[in-house]
């Protein structure tokens, strides 16, 4: 058996086909590698590698035992990764709006964490944007246009912008149309929403006057849990508050004559990081749920969201 350290220098070498590369691979001098080639070379009785002006080429023995040992060198590679990967869990940071990460997120994520117990999931809440170059986040959750250069954009859910109020409010002020909102109820404002309640009610032909009444909350989530406590009649969206609909808590008494469509959510990241394991396996996770595959394609990237009624 030759000495490791001359096994290393030469796969290194001969995978990048350069002294110098393998060099700085090892962080040790081009002269340190030549000099671990030469020991290799005595020790087999063999030349290894054509000696070129700026340049070397494996010789055909060269060829033959590179090829024989790569694929112990891969299995050794695989072999750290494995134990590692069991004393130190893969990281997965993902980024999201606060709201999004309250209401739709972290519901879901036990399902996540359960199929992978092993994966160290890790939940950033900001309305930021990721810089990526600097932060070490996987994947973000955003909304707006797409046109984010350089980075892997993948469209997956176009949010309508709803009334909510709990089953026990529409009951008791009896709502069964938008024109019974002029009756003094009271309306709930979330600030950072793209759609506003006069807007809303402008869209209806009612008077945006009755919107300067009711509390405001610049969470999304806040405004939603205010309506589920029978606060008064939220604007927001429909699939922040998807959970809470599904299982009773909030209600949309009505959808008006116009629906407002909230810009699109985007997952996205840079495209180096669609290779990390632990990133394939979220967006698998992920794209199970409907309302995240919808009717667009994976893989294409989408420009038209500006904010719309239809």
């Amino acid at each position: 058996m030759p000495p490791l350290r001359t096994l290393a220098a030469f796969e290194a070498a001969a995978r990048n086909l350069s002294f110098q590369a393998a060099a700085a691979e090892l962080n040790v001098t081009p002269s340190a590698v030549s000099q671990q080639i030469k020991i290799l070379e005595e020790f087999l009785a063999l030349t290894l590698f054509k000696r070129l002006n700026r340049r070397i080429l494996l010789t055909e023995a060269g060829e033959l035992y590179y090829a024989s040992i790569a694929s112990a060198f891969e299995s050794m590679v695989e072999a750290t990764e494995r134990v590692h990967s069991h004393l130190n869990p893969e990281i997965l940071m993902i980024r999201s709006s606060p709201s999004f990460a309250m209401k739709w997120l972290l519901p879901r994520l036990p399902d996540f964490v359960a199929e992978y117990p092993d994966l160290d999931v890790r939940v950033d809440a900001t309305n930021e944007k990721t810089d990526f170059a600097r932060e070490a986040v996987d994947l973000e959750f955003r909304v707006g246009t797409g046109d984010w250069k350089g980075l892997h954009v993948e469209p997956l859910h176009r949010d309508n912008i709803v009334p909510l109020a709990s089953p026990k409010l529409i009951q008791n002020l009896e709502l069964q149309s938008p024109a019974d909102l002029v009756r003094g109820v009271r309306l709930i404002h979330s600030v950072k929403c793209p759609v506003t309640w006069e807007m809303w009610l402008c869209a209806n032909h009612l008077p945006s006057s009755i919107a300067q009444r009711g509390p405001r909350f610049d969470r999304s989530f806040m405004a939603i849990q205010a309506a589920i406590d029978g606060l008064g009649v939220a604007l927001d969206s429909e699939i922040f508050a998807d959970i809470d609909l599904r299982e009773g808590r909030l209600v949309i008494p009505f959808r008006g004559r116009q629906t407002f469509v909230r810009q699109m959510l985007w997952l996205t990241c840079p495209f180096e990081n669609l290779q990390r394991s632990a990133v394939k396996m979220f967006r698998e996770w992920l794209f199970q749920y409907p309302e995240m595959r919808g009717e667009f394609p994976r893989e294409k990237v989408y420009t038209d969201t500006t904010l719309q009624t239809v």
